[in-house]
């Protein structure tokens, strides 16, 4: 894992912290209109190596 870093648009890899504030959210009343989807949470890492 650590030899993708360079790759991730962040540079680095992302903290659980950070993908405990995307999910938090969605899973508490706030979201109660949310019925689906997804959302990355990569630190861009998809974005930098695909086209």
């Amino acid at each position: 894992m650590l030899e993708h870093r360079p790759q991730s648009l962040l540079r680095r890899l992302i903290e659980p912290e950070e993908i405990a504030n995307m999910v938090v959210p969605l899973s508490s009343d706030l979201a109660s209109a949310t019925t689906g989807g997804a959302v990355r949470v990569d630190g861009g890492y998809v974005d930098a190596i695909l086209p």
